[in-house]
């Protein structure tokens, strides 16, 4: 799955809340029973391999972990407040199966 990160742009490709952002997505699978098999931060986009229950709708899974994001990282990153969206509401999403990461 690949959901478009933040609107908010890093400085040098690094952003200070990357590594929340990594940590909360985690956190939020975890309590859904998701696996979160690789995690790829950029600037514009981000990069999710997420292993889920057939019972997950792929937008349900979008959903839940933009919209908790979200209200975690404004709260931690009051500059994020002045945006007017957190997230864009564009994802793509595809099945991979039984193929690795490195095969896709």
């Amino acid at each position: 799955m690949r959901s478009t990160t933040p609107t908010y742009g890093c400085d040098g490709g690094v952003c200070s809340w990357a590594a929340w952002l990594d940590a909360l997505i985690r956190e939020t699978a975890d309590e859904v029973g998701m696996e979160i098999r690789e995690v790829a931060i950029q600037s514009d986009h981000l990069h999710l391999f997420v292993s889920a229950s057939p019972d997950w709708a792929p937008n349900q899974i979008v959903h839940r972990l933009t919209g908790y994001t979200a209200r975690v990282l404004r709260q931690e990153f009051p500059a994020l407040l002045k945006l007017p969206s957190m997230w864009t509401d564009a994802f793509f999403v595809s099945t991979a199966g039984r193929l690795s990461a490195e095969t896709m």
